[in-house]
């Protein structure tokens, strides 16, 4: 636990390999949101009802997609004890990016679209009545 706290750890030049649970641990975890990314896409084709839940359905799913891809290269190249792109930093930055990019697709999803589908509905109730 004390190396998280440590400079050296983030930022080693020569990155040591991970231990053999965390690096199947990782492996797991990334192929997992790839996969996942994979099935919310193929959903989200198959769903014709209503364009807006679709496309936050494909934001949704590329975001896990391409984190899962990023997460497994750089697990790679920390492995591979390549200098610049091993650093641990850049698991740490990928968490930071995917958590905003999650909060801004969820935010649109749960708040936005029902809003945009009621307004929708109520200007399709208003028009029923217009000649």
């Amino acid at each position: 636990m004390t190396n998280f706290l440590k400079f050296s750890y983030w930022f080693e030049s020569l990155p040591t390999p991970f231990l053999p649970w965390v690096l199947r641990f990782l492996l797991t975890s990334f192929i997992g949101l790839v996969v996942l990314g994979v099935i919310l896409h193929l959903l989200a084709r198959q769903r014709r009802e209503n364009r807006m839940w679709r496309e936050g359905i494909a934001r949704l799913a590329a975001v896990l997609f391409q984190t899962g891809l990023l997460g497994l290269l750089l697990a790679w190249f920390t492995e591979d004890q390549v200098p610049f792109f091993g650093y641990r930093f850049w698991f740490a930055v990928l968490l930071v990016a995917t958590v905003v990019r999650l909060v801004y697709v969820l935010k649109r999803i749960l708040k936005d679209i029902p809003a945009k589908m009621a307004e929708t509905a109520e200007s399709e109730r208003i028009k029923k009545y217009l000649p």
